[in-house]
């Protein structure tokens, strides 16, 4: 409950910031209400102040003045409890708990409990002995807000251990983004955390979050190149799995402009089937290279013999996609690599329906490898997944081939109407420089109406 009192005055705002006894029993003995201020929109007591800074003696006198002020809460609906897990504070936390054990399970504002306000600043004593309360872990179980995640996000690795010796289940556990904490610790770079995680079980590494990414799928976004290596020595199997987006952990990698991930991956795995493979928009890792203008990623990737020809849902080539904007400096070293490599433009390709089977039947195979692997998990819940991607993929290759002929007759029939309309204005133009208003002087040969202001201004716009 969050009560109301008078603005806190200022004497009494130093003494409890400063640890004053003395000081505040000064204060108490002109007005015995006084320690029921609350700071200005906070609303904090000065029980939550003694606890955040941390005096024991102070908190300890406050207490036997006013022992309910132990379950007031402030304007976040923290109680002293909160502050002083927070702080690591284990002198006070005993002493509030002694008072009124029952405020370890209070949750702020966003949810939160002490506990773990205690993990995500990695107070390893304060953890410890808030563990001796088993129903406070257990207030988790249904919630979002995970202090197993707060303390892999942090990097807290002794918290995380402490937290899966008591629950091991927690390892799974979800949070409003699907995500376990072997994906926030392999996003945030903690490789303490995913080792420990890993030894508990490997195969959470091909655990999906509500987008279809695993845990090596962050590390690639965020270039870890030490969490990667950490993940495929425990599962390489891990490497072949897809987003929902169906994108592989290479086109995740150039992407996000990874090319250290990208080279690493091709030179240390045996990954070079995943190379051709298409995302949910036809692109392979070679459409996103060239589109992203990455030269020394297009040059690398040319090397693992590509199939350079491939097709997207567009029906671009990545000869296409690199000159649809040809202006950028960075196309000038790509078009020729591309070019040496055998890259043709889609209007070029003498056989555009085998490219257009060819992804068919890429994605088909994708389609029924991920099944197999989805169907050899133990999760039960995955079933529901199993029919919506085999709808989609079936789906997709049903009407792949329709839109690629569509959109490729489309492109022809655009490029002939720029060519026609260049054409005439063209001839408007030459048109208007030989023949321009009021014509020519024939003795001169000058333009008639050439020193009228009219005549000027249509001779820069006129030509």
């Amino acid at each position: 409950m969050i009560h109301q009192f008078p603005a806190m005055d200022r004497r009494l705002m130093e003494a409890v910031v400063k640890g004053e006894v003395l000081g505040l029993r000064s204060l108490r003995e002109e007005d015995e209400n006084i320690i029921k201020q609350t700071v200005p929109g906070s609303i904090n007591t000065v029980l939550h102040l003694a606890a955040r800074f941390g005096h024991e003696e102070l908190a300890s006198e406050i207490i036997k003045w006013c022992p309910e002020m132990v379950s007031f809460e402030n304007g976040e609906l923290e109680t002293p409890l909160h502050e002083a897990c927070r702080e690591g504070h284990l002198g006070i936390i005993k002493l509030l708990l002694e008072s009124d054990n029952s405020i370890v399970y209070k949750l702020n504002s966003r949810e939160q409990s002490p506990f773990f306000a205690a993990c995500e600043r990695g107070k390893i004593n304060a953890v410890k002995h808030l563990m001796n309360f088993p129903l406070l872990v257990l207030l988790e179980v249904d919630m979002f807000t995970s202090s197993i995640h707060a303390a892999a996000s942090s990097g807290h690795t002794e918290i995380v251990k402490e937290i899966l010796r008591a629950r091991p289940d927690f390892a799974l556990k979800k949070d409003l983004h699907g995500c376990t904490p072997l994906h926030v610790a392999c996003s945030k770079g903690h490789l303490d955390i995913t080792r420990e995680i890993l030894e508990l079980d490997s195969d959470l590494s091909s655990v999906q979050d509500s987008e279809g990414k695993t845990p090596l799928h962050y590390a690639a976004i965020k270039g870890r190149i030490n969490i990667i290596d950490e993940i495929l020595s425990k599962n390489i199997g891990s490497a072949e799995m897809i987003t929902f987006k169906e994108e592989t952990i290479l086109h995740l990698a150039v992407k996000n402009n990874h090319f250290e991930v990208v080279k690493y991956l091709l030179e240390n795995f045996n990954i070079s089937k995943l190379l051709n493979l298409h995302d949910s928009d036809g692109n392979t890792v070679l459409h996103l290279a060239t589109a992203g203008k990455l030269t020394g990623m297009v040059i690398f990737l040319l090397k693992f013999g590509m199939e350079v020809n491939s097709l997207n849902r567009k029906g671009y080539t990545a000869l296409d996609v690199v000159e649809t904007d040809a202006s950028n400096s960075g196309a000038l070293a790509i078009v020729p690599a591309l070019q040496a490599a055998g890259a043709k433009r889609c209007d070029e390709l003498s056989d555009r329906l085998q490219d257009v089977r060819q992804i068919a039947k890429s994605t088909s195979k994708r389609s029924s490898e991920i099944v197999a692997r989805m169907n050899s998990w133990p999760n039960k819940n995955l079933e529901a997944s199993h029919s919506s991607l085999r709808h989609r993929h079936h789906k997709q290759n049903r009407q792949r081939r329709k839109q690629l002929d569509l959109h490729i007759e489309s492109l022809r029939n655009a490029r002939n109407t720029i060519t026609i309309v260049a054409v005439l204005i063209a001839t408007v133009t030459f048109a208007a420089g030989i023949n321009p208003p009021g014509g020519f002087n024939q003795e001169t040969g000058n333009a008639s109406l050439g020193k009228q202001t009219s005549f000027k201004v249509f001779l820069p716009f006129g030509l």
